[in-house]
């Protein structure tokens, strides 16, 4: 259906941020048009220091960041994403509520359907391997759960083109939920 040009998806946590760097990657919708597919192609990633690591999840993403750039482990990461791609999906239901699925930090799967008004997160894990397309779509339906999908091709076309930017909203809206809770 189309491509974007490189870029990053950007984790943040009080104090660093961790970019996903993704070569020009490729958007799909399904045959329905009420899924869309952006198979990022993240090929590498830098840290970097935001102010102070604050609280328990800024400690964590230091220590994160600490992890990743030791050279081994820097060259072991870069091995396995050579090989795989990240998979976004989109969706919107007939009520309005975007449904996303995105990598996430947790060593789980998770779905949060509470912490941001009209958006469904359904974050995977990437600890250990990177999961499929086919394992992150089925993440993807049982977010979906019960909802009846917006069947709109020109829309969900538009969404999914700009689905790296929206999950870096995420991930800012996601970022400031953690700073208000005092995490």
């Amino acid at each position: 259906m189309g491509s974007i040009p490189a870029g990053a998806l950007v984790l943040r946590f009080p104090g660093t941020n961790l970019k996903m760097l993704y070569e020009s990657s490729t958007a799909y919708i399904n045959k329905s048009d009420n899924v869309g597919h952006l198979s990022l192609a993240i090929r590498d990633f830098e840290t970097e220091e935001d102010g102070e690591a604050e609280g328990f999840v800024g400690g964590i993403g230091r220590m994160m960041a600490e992890q990743l750039n030791n050279p081994s482990v820097k060259k072991m990461v870069r091995k396995m994403l050579a090989d795989h791609d990240h998979h976004l999906f989109y969706s919107m239901a007939d009520d309005g509520t975007e449904i996303v699925c995105i990598p996430g930090t947790d060593d789980k799967f998770q779905i949060d359907d509470q912490s941001i008004k009209g958006l469904v997160v359904a974050s995977y894990s990437t600890h250990g391997e990177i999961p499929s397309a086919e394992q992150v779509y089925g993440h993807h339906v049982s977010a979906v759960c019960h909802r009846t999908l917006l069947s709109d091709r020109p829309f969900i076309r538009q969404e999914v083109l700009d689905l790296a930017a929206t999950v870096n909203g995420i991930y800012e809206k996601a970022f400031g939920i953690m700073k208000e809770s005092g995490f």
